[in-house]
């Protein structure tokens, strides 16, 4: 039999979290919590910063082809 204790789940140890100092603990305080900070920072942060991306991009391109087309170097 490979299950010894099939109806108890197994217990997670500290893992990373040891390496967390004590003041980044108050903001980092559960799983749960750097759980909704992942999803905020996928879902919220990393969108916006490839919009503002996009942006540059695209301004930067539109700039270097108006110049061209203008003559200037």
């Amino acid at each position: 039999m490979g299950f010894y204790y099939a109806d108890r789940p197994p217990e997670r140890g500290p893992g990373w979290k040891k390496y967390i100092p004590g003041w980044l603990k108050r903001f980092w305080a559960s799983a749960e919590e750097a759980l909704v900070i992942t999803r905020v920072a996928f879902g919220v942060i990393f969108p916006v910063i490839g919009v503002l991306f996009g942006v540059v991009l695209i301004c930067f391109l539109g700039l270097s082809i108006l110049a061209k087309c203008t003559g200037a170097s």
